[in-house]
């Protein structure tokens, strides 16, 4: 297991990448690695010895991430947050989200990463409220904490995954990391205390409405720059779709606005 991490971690290569006039390592997958559908759990313990020093400096991922610490203590920088690590807690990265690791001890857990294109094997509803509702949501950083007895739902599933990321050769890979990784989602969603709240009524129409936008302006942002356009796309008015991104994309200190969405990703 510790050669088929290392050869894991090797799979990155190291580039460079400019952040608010800094440039920062951006690890991203080497071609081998690169499927459109990539997805992998790996185990990590460093409880007994030190982390990569890659891990001690500030870098970014081309991949999702999840890192469900099992235990350990320190910090996690996220962008320009930081957070305690804590037993049990799971934190969420989208690609070329910063971050690294400061005072870390005893820290053991499971690391995935999947690619954007692996959300076309989820459920749409789904993939469009971890993207847009767990992964790319404003404010701090994104974790959750699972209750201590609560945990051994995980472990299982999680050495089911960490087992399949080996049979990628094997009919029916991707497919498997799917429902798996669909399940890992839904149980943070039912047992996680969320660091944000995390709206679940993603059957609503309102929510539905609101991730229709969100997909809307990822497809149309480059051509499409008035409000109005969307609205009618989604066949409401423009005030009812700014009630609902407030309903939805808005922190205490991050008030939301559909065309500050849409200037954000122009």
């Amino acid at each position: 297991m510790d050669d088929f991490f290392d050869s894991f971690i090797n799979s990155f290569v190291k580039k460079s990448k400019n952040f608010n006039n800094k440039n920062y390592a951006n690890f991203v997958l080497s071609s081998k690695c690169s499927s459109e559908n990539f997805c992998v759990a790996i185990p990590f313990d460093f409880s007994n010895k030190d982390i990569p020093v890659s891990w001690n400096s500030m870098h970014f991922h081309s991949v999702n991430v999840i890192i469900f610490i099992l235990c350990g203590e320190g910090s996690h920088i996220v962008d320009d947050n930081e957070c305690v690590i804590a037993n049990n807690r799971v934190f969420f990265l989208n690609p070329n989200q910063m971050h690294t690791l400061r005072g870390v001890k005893f820290l053991k857990g499971v690391g995935i990463a999947f690619s954007d294109g692996f959300f076309s094997l989820l459920q749409p509803m789904l993939a469009d409220h971890i993207k847009y509702e767990i992964l790319n949501r404003n404010g701090n950083c994104m974790y959750c904490d699972i209750e201590e007895s609560k945990i051994p739902e995980f472990i299982p599933l999680l050495k089911e995954m960490v087992t399949e990321t080996h049979q990628d050769k094997l009919y029916g890979h991707y497919s498997i990391m799917a429902s798996f990784l669909t399940e890992f989602l839904m149980k943070t969603e039912r047992y996680g205390q969320w660091s944000q709240d995390v709206r679940r009524n993603i059957n609503s129409t309102s929510y539905k409405t609101y991730l229709d936008f969100l997909s809307l302006v990822e497809a149309n942002f480059r051509k499409k720059k008035e409000i109005v356009w969307y609205a009618a796309e989604l066949g409401i008015s423009t005030a009812l779709l700014a009630r609902y991104v407030k309903m939805y994309d808005s922190a205490p200190n991050h008030p939301q606005t559909p065309l500050k969405i849409l200037n954000n990703r122009i």
